[in-house]
């Protein structure tokens, strides 16, 4: 907490004056340093981004000092679009929603395996069609 301080100590020389902090999975802070970052984001000119996925784990006084936004993962049906696309853009047949679907489901929201293992599927599925 004592870097993040300084940060927001000196001066920004971006367009905005702002000073932007990210502190990726917050809630492993422990609760001192989660009680020093309530000082500092009284900061106005620092811009705070904190990333967790166990809210519960943040102070209450840390967690009313923001925003919460919350990024729910994109379910199977939501992914058959954007899946279709990226097949179609290399050439690729659209494999079965059956055989996609656990697919999807066992990359547990990682859009790089999805995409990965949808592209697996449907090259598998394009040397059946060859046979």
């Amino acid at each position: 907490m004592a870097t993040v301080a300084n940060i927001m100590s000196v001066t920004s020389f971006n367009g905005s004056g702002l000073q932007y902090v990210v502190l990726d999975e917050a809630d492993n802070l422990t609760a001192a340093a989660q009680s020093q970052l309530k000082g500092v984001m009284n900061a106005k000119h620092g811009v705070f981004i904190l990333t967790t996925n166990h809210l519960a784990e943040i102070d209450i006084a840390v967690r009313n000092r923001c925003h919460l936004i919350p990024l729910f993962a994109a379910t199977a049906a939501m992914w058959l679009p954007k899946i279709s696309e990226l097949l179609q853009g290399y050439g690729l047949p659209m494999p079965q929603e059956d055989l996609l679907i656990p697919v999807i489901d066992a990359a547990n929201g990682s859009a790089r395996d999805i995409m990965t293992d949808a592209m697996r599927v449907a090259i598998e599925a394009k040397a059946l069609m060859r046979q």
